[in-house]
């Protein structure tokens, strides 16, 4: 027997939605949720930084302060479009409004006359209603026309107030058909938990029902007790329309394509693809958190959970579930469980609402853009379906990964079909929905002249307590300050395994570092026309192979050094209960000598090898390191020599270090195992892993590699976007130049820390950790929760923190002995730290500049003694903020610095080389070539590389077009004219046969000489013996196979 209507909607109401009095998730996990609160700081203060670098820009390039406002009119619209939008949205209103007194004469026609036929009259006057708004909505918004926003708004409106109607006759149908007391023991009286009256909703609960922000009609509502709070409605207001600028800027500045260019489209597709899930969870923000939290502030509506938390998803109905909880509840209350009434299955019923959903959206796009497609609903419906049924079997991690993966995949494509499709009907004047505002058509003939309409370019244009308390626990109670090593976990493993939003967004940064990786790739090979990979950053840090194999063999003899110590501290033992005192005096010698010959050779090495920035930083850091250790070492086994004790002592060291040291001094095994293990406080037991876990150790060997491919990828982009970093265009310096690139540094210089800790203090550490079975890996604290800068440099790294309390702060609080030092005994050690610093980026750069010790000594210093109040917001902001801009004022002058020394004017023989390139270019009507520091340190690197193998060969990863030449000379590069490298090289225009263009062996040098697309090149040379080696590397490459004809240009 089919279901009867009553049946249908008992079996509804018994999954009815009640409402409760909670506030939004987002705003629940700010609250309760330190790690949640820091990591939504840093990313408000990195917008705030944003929104100053747009200012600056438009300021700057345009000429105006618009800071985006100029893209922002253009989908919000001006005037009588603006006008028109709102009679719109007042006819809407004045509908749904009516619904209400239809509604009554229904309830008034059922009781007095045929309930059929009054029930099918009013069912074709709603369908009428609904075709009748629909086509005026439609007609409104392209024949006005109006802006994009606009028109999104009101076809939002229309099936807001639309679905707030039926839900409104559905609920209050059921009292007229099926009446009900209040004080009923089942049914709806218990169904609502008190939210419905048996008799009709009253105007007023219907009128407040349309403006509160839920699709669900109660007779009540739990609201907010008290007056509106306009602070917090203000604070949503300018959070709504802080999200709408980002995305329109978003869109004007990075996902347009500017032409239909193959190149243009698949690098807007790569962007698409590298801010998908950034634009994902702004549109949720601006709709989800902001309006709706702006709504309910005003409407004093108490129950906020509009969403849920979709990000820590790992199946596709799940997220469905949480993404949306406003629509979801309608489609579930009204659509999902009446069709499973009716059906046995659920299959139609998800597949059901599904399409409804689809095509709900594919409306909202097509009344947004003036064009349907079915690309939304191919995605939503058709594969969003697919992805619906599927359950993977993976672990948590993994199946949250995959589904932010395919979420950011799945919104590049909507992303780059729709920017692309709005370009195709932008440049296509006749295809153009604004061609019909009123503006005059261009001639037919006119067909290049630059392109009008909206997307015009313009040229105006877990816990913190918990956490905290680790750190508190590996230390012994007051008195001793003896750092106690047990089993714990990295924080960021930690708060990964117990905090499921945690984990969801560290799986969201991972899958935005992937793709910006993918994006370098894809970039670079579109822009060399080929598969190619830019290898250039990559060997100018690591430089080439016999360099790294070079520091390698330097540092093993600085290792044999390091383990000698052991020796000659037993030699010491011995001597010290022979000599005393003169014992500790020799030994104090030798080992300080020991470390200054140790630094000095590993400066020496460095300097007089030239080695390239990572070896170079390697040996700095392999040395300072060791020094640390040894000194470690001597220091806990000493105090065993001087003042020995027994290990059942029931106080003293006995106690101090919780059984981790014995009263005999450390085997060499032990001194051994303490040089690799992560740490630099020697203990002679150390609590250990059961056994080395191998799918651990490739993990965090992966997490080194992509964290160290993504400071690459970031440094390349920043770098050669900005030519004032590397003075690749010094004719172009301005202080406008300078002032973009150090805002486009303080963009990214939370993540260039982030990135530096968490490929050494996470993933390199704990790789070794795993690889040692070493089974304390907290490396590092929750330094992102901190208020203060103090906390700050307490918890940004353990290791360096912990030998520093234990051996300088301790050592010098004990030696002065004075109340007033106690008030700045951090200082000493703050100097020293940045001192160390300094050393230590010397070896990379090769310079010393005060920057650093002075933002770290002095300016770090004085922040360290402010102590704030630990309760407020601004202090965490304030903490992200200085260290934002602190990292990238030091990445701006580092780098410009760097690269400042590295270029220099062409060398007497470069400056020939360039000037004959140019005289014999222009026999050819080839434009002049220009000089390329770049280019130059590429060909400086690469002849060094031919000199040591003796013969010639081309450089397969540099990119560029590249001659080559070599003689035997006397005196070497003294007396090797540059004019006699080209002339070697022109003089194969004898073999060339124009009548035939094309590539051959015998004439690339020629051809490459004058090609006509190159513009840069830079030469360098590099000697052997009585050999000298010349290189040469042109930008862009020349010999361009089916470009010879226009390229190759006979002589005039």
């Amino acid at each position: 027997m089919a279901p009867t209507a009553r049946d249908l909607s008992r079996g509804r109401m018994k999954n009815v939605r009640i409402y409760e009095a909670k506030v939004s998730l987002t705003e629940h996990l700010v609250q309760s949720d330190p790690q949640f609160q820091a990591v939504y700081d840093a990313v408000l203060v990195q917008g705030v930084i944003f929104v100053i670098y747009v200012l600056v820009h438009d300021f700057w390039i345009a000429g105006s302060p618009s800071i985006g406002l100029n893209q922002l009119a253009l989908v919000v619209g001006t005037g009588s479009t603006f006008f028109y939008f709102l009679c719109l949205e007042a006819y809407l209103l004045l509908c749904a409004v009516a619904v209400y007194p239809v509604f009554l004469s229904w309830v008034w026609c059922h009781k007095h006359g045929p309930p059929l036929l009054v029930g099918l009259f009013y069912l074709v006057v709603c369908a009428s209603h609904v075709v009748l708004s629909s086509v005026i909505v439609s007609w409104t918004v392209f024949a006005a026309p109006l802006a994009n926003l606009t028109a999104l708004i009101a076809g939002i409106e229309q099936i807001r107030l639309l679905m707030k109607s039926y839900s409104f006759i559905r609920e209050n149908a059921y009292k007229v058909l099926y009446p009900w007391h209040k004080d009923d023991k089942e049914g709806p009286a218990v169904w609502y938990g008190g939210q419905m009256e048996p008799q009709v909703g009253s105007f007023s609960a219907y009128l407040y029902f349309l403006f509160c922000p839920t699709l669900l009609y109660r007779d009540r509502y739990p609201r907010v007790t008290g007056p509106i709070n306009w602070t917090n409605a203000a604070g949503y207001f300018v959070h709504f329309l802080t999200t709408i600028w980002y995305m329109v800027v978003l869109f004007r500045y990075f996902l347009f394509p500017a032409s239909f260019k193959n190149e243009d489209l698949v690098k807007c597709y790569i962007s698409a693809l590298l801010l998908a899930f950034l634009l994902l969870v702004i549109i949720h923000m601006c709709v989800f958190h902001a309006f709706a939290n702006l709504a309910s502030e005003i409407t004093r509506f108490a129950d906020r959970q509009f969403y849920n938390d979709w990000w820590a998803s790992t199946s596709f109905s799940s997220y469905y579930r949480k993404w949306n909880t406003i629509v979801h509840d309608w489609i579930y209350s009204y659509l999902f469980l009446d069709l499973c009434a009716i059906s046995s299955s659920k299959f139609p019923a998800i597949l059901s609402t599904l399409f409804l959903s689809a095509l709900m959206h594919e409306y909202l796009l097509a009344m947004a853009l003036g064009f349907a497609s079915p690309f939304l609903m191919i995605e939503f419906a058709g594969l969003g379906a697919i992805f619906y049924f599927m359950r993977t079997f993976a672990s948590r991690r993994v199946a949250n990964l995959i589904v932010l993966g395919c979420l950011s995949l799945g919104m590049a494509n909507l992303i780059f079909y729709y920017t692309a499709e709005i370009a195709a009907r932008t440049y296509c004047p006749r295809q153009n929905r604004l061609e019909r505002t009123g503006r005059k058509e261009n001639d037919e003939n006119a067909t290049d002249q630059e392109p009008s309409g909206k997307y015009e370019a313009e040229g105006n244009s877990g816990s913190c307590n918990s956490v905290s308390k680790t750190v508190v626990d590996s230390y012994v109670k007051k008195g001793t300050s003896k750092r106690i090593f047990r089993a714990k976990e990295s924080v960021l493993t930690y708060l990964c395994s117990t905090d499921k939003n945690v984990e969801a967004f560290y799986h969201v940064f991972m899958v935005m570092i992937c793709t910006a990786i993918v994006y370098s790739l894809v970039k670079d090979s579109v822009e060399a026309g080929k598969p190619f990979v830019d290898m250039g950053y990559y060997i100018s840090g690591f430089g080439p192979v016999d360099q790294q194999l070079r520091a390698a063999v330097i540092w093993l003899p600085l290792k044999a050094a390091v383990l000698s110590v052991y020796p000659f501290f037993l030699v010491w033992k011995s001597l010290w209960f022979k000599l005393g005192p003169l014992a500790n005096l020799l030994f104090a010698l030798l080992f300080l000598l020991y470390n200054v010959a140790a630094h000095t050779a590993t400066i020496y090495s460095i300097t007089h090898f030239d080695l390239p920035p990572v070896p170079a930083l390697f040996l700095s850091v392999e040395q300072l390191r060791w020094t640390m250790k040894s000194y470690s070492f001597i220091r806990e086994n000493a105090y065993k020599v001087l003042y020995p004790w027994h290990k059942d002592d029931k106080e003293g060291p006995a106690v101090w270090y919780g059984g981790q040291m014995e009263p005999q001094v450390g085997s060499f095994s032990a001194y051994l195992y303490f040089l690799f293990c992560p740490t630099l406080l020697y203990r002679d037991r150390y609590p250990q892993t059961a056994c080395v876990r191998p799918l651990r150790v490739l993990a965090h060997l992966m997490k080194c590699c992509i964290s160290l491919t993504f400071v690459v990828v970031l440094c390349k982009e920043i770098f050669d976007s900005y030519p004032a970093i590397t003075n690749s265009q010094p004719k172009n310096f301005t202080m406008q130049t300078f002032m973009l690139t150090l805002l486009t540094c303080s963009l990214w210089g939370l993540v260039v820390q982030f990135m530096a800790g968490y490929f050494f203090l996470h993933s390199w550490l704990n790789l070794w950790g795993e690889l040692l079975k070493f089974a304390d890996r907290e490396f590092y604290s929750d330094w992102w929760t901190c208020t203060s800068f103090s906390a700050f440099y307490r918890k940004w790294n353990l290791l360096v923190h912990d030998w520093i309390k234990a051996y300088i702060y301790q050592d010098m609080k004990d030696l002065f002995r004075r109340r007033w030092y106690n008030r700045i005994a951090s200082l000493p050690t703050i100097i020293i730290s940045a001192v160390f610093h300094e050393y230590v980026l010397w070896a990379p750069v090769r310079f010393v500049l005060p920057l650093l010790l002075i933002m770290f000594g002095l300016f770090g210093g004085i922040l360290y003694f402010v102590r704030p109040n630990t309760e407020s917001h601004f202090w965490n902001y304030f903490l992200h903020t200085g260290l934002q801009l602190g990292v990238s004022v030091m990445v701006f002058v580092y780098a410009t610095e760097f690269y400042a020394r590295k270029t220099y004017a062409p060398s007497s023989l470069g400056r020939e080389i360039l000037e004959a390139h140019n005289v014999y270019r222009s026999r050819h009507a080839a434009p002049p070539l220009q000089w390329s520091s770049k280019a130059a340190q590429a060909a400086e690197r690469w002849a060094k590389r031919l000199a040591s193998l003796g013969r010639l060969e081309h450089d397969p990863g540099s990119g560029m077009g590249q001659n080559l030449y070599q003689k035997s000379v006397v005196g070497a590069q003294l007396e090797l004219a540059g004019r006699e490298v080209v002339d070697n090289w022109y003089e194969e225009i004898r073999n060339y046969d124009y009548s035939k263009p094309g590539f051959s062996a015998a004439t690339g040098h020629f051809t490459q000489v004058v090609w006509v697309g190159t513009t840069h090149m830079g030469a360098a040379s590099a000697t052997q013996g009585n050999s000298v080696f010349v290189v040469a590397n042109y930008t862009p490459p020349g010999n361009v196979k089916q470009n010879f004809s226009e390229n190759v240009r006979r002589k005039t």
